[in-house]
């Protein structure tokens, strides 16, 4: 048999690779998602008064007669003379959002709810008008910013910007902006600006992640773990999500300030997951808001480790790689990174050491042995890290971490076996290629894999299918190859505007031979360019 030199055979290699761009291992289609707005209708608090300037009077009018902008003039006048005017400031606001001047509206809230003279319930009302236009802002930002991901248009990254900034100015004690403000810089080209804003984001963020650290509690564990480590809440809430699922609020007191834990439970699911916390939510916020359900993000952390490895700095990329590895042990997009920054360092015995006593101490927390595995396998101990992933799957069969990377695993041998062959070949013209030599190993990937894809959560993951694909493609196995092709043109409906879904779809009718097919998502790539 002659040597395959069609790049239709060849064994793509899928080892984790180090990043450059965000870490987003599953397709792009959610990348951040809207806030719901389940606070009270705002109410515009008007105070009566015997004796009323006639800018003030002026203002009234105008507002109850809903000519806005006359009402804003009016109220800018008044506030001219009489800077301490609750009602000016309360009708400047209202006006401003019906005309959709977002930054001056947002301005009177804050002053409002800064001012002495202010009662209670006013800065009760100011909070929350400011809280529905961060809401409006916010959302509409991460509408942009998927729509700039997925479409590439850049007019729409500029949109995301310039409404998650203001965003940031209605709500600065809120974080959540910032850590896709830094996204969309990263996105944009803009890495001094992203690595900025990310930094601003810990500076909110590194209070609530060393308390959570030094109590013990970690992202994704279940909320009945939780309980046992922190104890009888001070305050619990569960509010009913329409898929069925739930959604609790621990209030524990931590140092005299108010630590709440988040977890989701979902449809069907007896037990919750730790998604997130809040430590010493700003004063300024309503009690609403300081106790928000809210998902921590990690995206910033593994950004600035990116950043700092690409700039030579290993020390503090390794430093950000801890973070998330004490705050998340079962993320394990950074250990590749990881790995890579302990051997940069001269530190690979002391890294392998120190989650080898974790793995001990924690035998019943597979994210653990699964970090132990996956730092062997980066260091190309592959028969180590093959047991360590064997033992996760033994005792969590449908462990998706641990099947990714046994699939990834067998792929790569059967790519190494794949090149020495093609070496021989090249080296030997007589030399005829043993396909079966990585043959079966191909199929032992494509198992893991398929079981992977069996997963709910993976039913529409590229990844995995793509890997799918391209193991059927290499072992000649047609009817599978089709089958996984029919299983991409199912998705269309609803990933027909994804860039990297077309960009797949391309390539794979194009290895495939589909040239009109292929012609055809070409002419819708450029469209959405």
């Amino acid at each position: 048999m002659s040597a395959i030199n069609s790049k239709h055979h060849e064994v793509q290699v899928r080892l984790p690779l180090l990043a450059t761009r965000p870490l987003m291992r599953r397709n792009q289609r959610s990348l951040a998602p809207l806030y719901i707005l389940v606070m009270g209708a705002i109410v515009l608090m008007l105070q009566g008064f015997q004796c009323a300037s006639p800018e003030l009077t002026a203002a009234r009018r105008a507002a109850k007669e809903k000519d806005y902008a006359k009402a804003k003039t009016s109220a800018e006048t008044l506030l001219a003379k009489e800077p301490k005017s609750v009602e000016g400031h309360m009708i400047l606001a209202m006006a401003s959002v019906q005309l959709g001047d977002v930054q001056t509206a947002g301005m009177a809230y804050r002053r409002i709810m800064m001012m002495d003279v202010a009662t209670p319930q006013q800065k009760a009302e100011a909070s929350k008008g400011a809280y529905k236009l961060w809401v409006d802002e916010y959302n509409a930002g991460v509408t942009a910013f998927n729509a700039y991901v997925t479409t590439g248009v850049k007019g729409e990254g500029a949109e995301a910007q310039r409404r998650l900034n203001a965003a940031s100015e209605l709500k600065p004690e809120i974080s959540e902006p910032l850590a896709l403000l830094g996204r969309v810089q990263l996105e944009m080209g803009d890495t001094l600006a992203g690595a900025s804003t990310f930094s601003r984001w810990w500076r909110s963020e590194q209070q609530g992640f060393d308390i959570a650290s030094t109590k013990g509690i970690v992202l994704g564990i279940p909320r009945a773990q939780m309980l046992r480590t922190m104890g009888t809440p001070v305050q619990q809430n569960t509010d009913s999500l329409t898929n069925g699922g739930l959604l609790h609020r621990d209030k524990y007191d931590v140092g005299g300030r108010d630590f709440y834990i988040f977890s989701t439970t979902g449809p069907g699911e007896v037990d919750g997951v730790v998604d997130g916390w809040t430590y010493a939510p700003a004063p300024t916020l309503s009690v609403e808001e300081q106790r928000r359900h809210r998902t921590t993000s990690l995206d910033p952390l593994k950004q600035l480790a990116i950043i700092d490895y690409n700039k030579g700095q290993f020390e503090p990329a390794l430093t950000w790689c801890t973070v998330v590895a004490k705050a998340k042990p079962s993320d394990q997009d950074l250990s590749p990174l990881r790995t890579k920054l302990y051997q940069e360092l001269g530190r690979t015995d002391e890294a392998l050491a120190e989650i080898r006593a974790l793995v001990n101490a924690n035998p019943n927390d597979q994210s653990y042995r699964n970090t132990l595995a996956s730092m062997l396998q980066t260091l190309g101990r592959t028969n180590e890290a093959q047991k360590e992933f064997e033992t996760v799957l033994s005792k969590e069969p449908e462990n998706d971490i641990a099947l990714f990377n046994m699939g990834a695993l067998w792929k790569n041998v059967a790519a190494e076996k794949q090149k020495a062959e093609r070496d021989r070949a090249a080296a030997d013209k007589k030399y005829r290629i043993n396909e079966k030599s990585y043959h079966d190993d191909l199929m032992t990937s494509a198992s893991y894999y398929e079981r992977l894809y069996r997963l709910p959560k993976y039913r529409d993951d590229l990844l995995v299918l793509e890997q799918l694909y391209n193991i059927y493609e290499v072992v000649r196995n047609d009817a599978k190859r089709n089958s996984v092709i029919s299983t991409f043109e199912g998705l269309d409906s609803v990933m027909g505007t994804d860039l990297n879904y077309l960009t797949i779809m391309e390539r794979i009718y194009a290895r495939s031979n589909m040239e009109s097919k292929a012609r055809a998502i070409e002419a819708r790539i450029k469209k959405l360019r």
